[in-house]
């Protein structure tokens, strides 16, 4: 990469922001955003690579950063404009810090094999003339205004768990990125108070360890404290509820379940409903437990909600010989068991070699029913709603993996199957395919396709099996995109089946159990196949 990627992709973020949320700007973030701006490029640089670091403090003589050049010269510039301070008062702990043991023993003039660190530390704060001798002809420099630019990183990423090095990929010319529309009416932050909201959220964030550690008082007054979210920032609502329900699953081991519970039944996000269920069926509220469930089946967040519920309640109604009117335990798919000769190839692609003689058989597994579905809805998946996309590089709309993907885009998604309805499969698939290839999309992984495939599987496959597979995988794209079957298999005499394929040992996961639900509900040709091999066969004779 360049020498100025770092500068380039700095530049990118400030700049934005500024564009785009200088009224959200308090004063000291405009003034550093201002004071930035004035430096000439080697300050500039050498700021952004001192920020980019994990310290803060830093000896000058450690520093070397070709593309800089005078480095002396860029410190002092920074200095000037406040964004750095030089030899700033320390304490005795934290200057040395800064140093090795052998830069304290060269100082102190003993032997390079005696004395242990924090004895050597002890020596050298009692000998000022030993503690000028190790500052001598070196520069320390404390970086300031890491607060400000993390101001500036939450309103680019939206979060702070990201930062420069998010640009690396798009840099490496690893991902290209879908160019959708970014401006006034659908910025996600659109006030200060909601601002302060989000950076008062992981501030508490980072005080849940803390409290962890200090136990249930802690906790609970780390509750208190988290933001109240706006009624439209479901963004926050979402970061509050998982913070949350992390909270109550650490009051839970620490055996306070009551205080566990009143969090709980603040919340909606699965699995809060699951835990306060298991909860009550724990305290021997039997009555109540089974109600909760019945609620969930009859409007479950998810689907590993309903699972539950269905599964846990059906167990709990017998444990209790109690009435369950929940739902029954999904009908067993169909299931085979074939021999074959073990091979260095993998289970699910010796089984699709197996299928071949009888038809044409590929392995897909997660990739091609959501790929079609990505291909199919392409610019829903894209579209310009407020608070969808925080920067230029995402690589899906923010509320993606929640319910509020599919709410707010109900009007569009409506017309979308519409069209599908009507014929329109194919064609968008075949664009998509052309114009879009290459770009990233969380529902189309580009190397697990091929059109071959996908145009045979959208001829062979009815169109109303195609509605009712999206359809399902709308109701909950973080939990569906996952658990489809390994193979599809397309037999010579026509039609077409979804082949599970399992090896030794192996077994039927939940989300698979799921999609096998969903199939027999759906009239979808569906099997699974369990492959023993011929040696093993052969030993267990």
């Amino acid at each position: 990469m360049p020498d100025n990627y770092y500068l380039d992709n700095f530049n990118t973020l400030v700049e934005f922001v500024a564009e785009h949320y200088w009224q959200l700007l308090n004063n000291e973030e405009q003034s550093f955003y201002r004071r930035y701006q004035s430096l000439d490029t080697p300050a500039q640089r050498l700021y952004i690579r001192l920020l980019s670091r994990r310290k803060s403090l830093f000896r000058q003589s450690k520093l070397h950063y070709e593309e800089i050049g005078h480095l002396d010269q860029a410190a002092i510039r920074l200095e000037q404009a406040g964004l750095v301070a030089i030899d700033p008062q320390l304490d005795i702990e934290t200057l040395l810090q800064l140093f090795t043991r052998t830069d304290i023993q060269h100082a102190l003039g003993v032997k390079s094999q005696s004395g242990r660190r924090a004895q050597l530390q002890q020596a050298i704060s009692q000998h000022p003339q030993a503690l000028a001798k190790l500052r001598r002809h070196e520069r320390i420099i404390a970086v300031l205004e890491q607060q400000n630019f993390t101001v500036f990183r939450l309103l680019f990423f939206g979060n702070l768990y990201q930062d420069l090095t998010a640009f690396v990929l798009r840099d490496l010319g690893l991902q290209r990125y879908e160019p959708y529309r970014i401006d006034t009416d659908t910025l996600p932050f659109r006030s200060r108070s909601q601002l302060d909201k989000h950076l008062h959220y992981y501030a508490c964030r980072e005080l849940f360890d803390t409290a962890a550690a200090q136990g249930t008082t802690a906790l609970l007054a780390l509750n208190e404290q988290l933001p109240e979210p706006a009624a439209d920032d479901h963004a926050l609502q979402r970061r509050t509820e998982k913070l949350a329900l992390a909270i109550a699953r650490q009051l839970e081991r620490e055996q306070a379940n009551d205080e566990a519970l009143s969090i709980y039944r603040q919340i909606v996000r699965a699995p809060a409903r699951e835990r306060l269920t298991r909860l009550l069926a724990k305290a021997g509220d039997t009555s109540a437990a089974l109600a909760l469930c019945t609620q969930i089946i009859e409007a479950p967040t998810c689907s590993e909600e309903f699972q539950f519920a269905a599964q846990f309640g059906q167990r709990l109604a017998k444990k209790n010989k109690m009435p369950w009117q929940g739902q029954a335990t999904p009908t067993a798919p169909a299931t085979t068991t074939i021999t074959l000769p073990q091979t260095e190839r993998s289970v699910e692609l010796t089984a699709a070699a197996h299928f071949q003689q009888w038809g044409q058989c590929y392995y897909v597994e997660n990739a091609l029913i959501t790929g079609v579905l990505g291909l199919a809805i392409w610019d829903i998946v894209f579209a310009a709603m407020q608070g969808a996309f925080y920067h230029p590089f995402q690589n899906s709309p923010a509320d993606f993996n929640d319910p509020d993907f599919r709410v707010a885009r109900q009007h569009l998604l409506l017309k979308r199957f519409a069209e599908l309805e009507n014929g329109a499969l194919p064609g968008l698939v075949a664009d998509n395919w052309q114009n879009k290839f290459g770009i990233t999309n969380p529902l189309v992984s580009w190397r697990h396709l091929n059109i071959e495939v996908l145009e045979l599987a959208i001829d062979k496959i009815p169109l109303n099996d195609w509605l009712a597979l999206f359809e399902y995988l709308l109701q909950d794209l973080r939990n569906h995109r996952n658990g489809l079957p390994d193979l599809i298999f397309f037999p010579a005499s026509g039609g077409y089946q979804l082949i599970e394929v399992k090896g030794p040992g192996d077994r039927l996961q939940n989300n698979q159990r799921r999609w096998m639900a969903q199939f027999n509900a759906s009239g979808i040709n569906h099997s699974v196949v369990n492959v023993e091999w011929e040696s093993t066969v052969t030993a267990h004779a």
